[in-house]
């Protein structure tokens, strides 16, 4: 582990957990999100609701994992 700082390494548990902050909202949109899997640098998220709220979900992702390369939602 290099200098510090906070662990923002990607793992199922912890985008999870970020996107438990996020669902409230998602909800009140009529959304859906629940993480499947996150391993090798990718990210697949399975989401309904609006696309805009999808594409802001996979930003907030990303922003959060920098780790991650991808994010798709299914």
């Amino acid at each position: 582990q290099s200098g510090g700082g906070q662990d923002n390494s990607a793992s199922k548990g912890r985008v999870n957990t970020h996107l438990d902050m996020l669902r409230p909202a998602i909800q009140s949109y009529g959304g859906k999100v629940d993480v499947l899997s996150v391993e090798a640098g990718k990210c697949i998220v399975h989401f309904e609701g609006p696309p805009p709220i999808g594409e802001g979900i996979k930003a907030a992702i990303k922003d959060k994992f920098p780790d991650l390369q991808a994010v798709e939602l299914v």
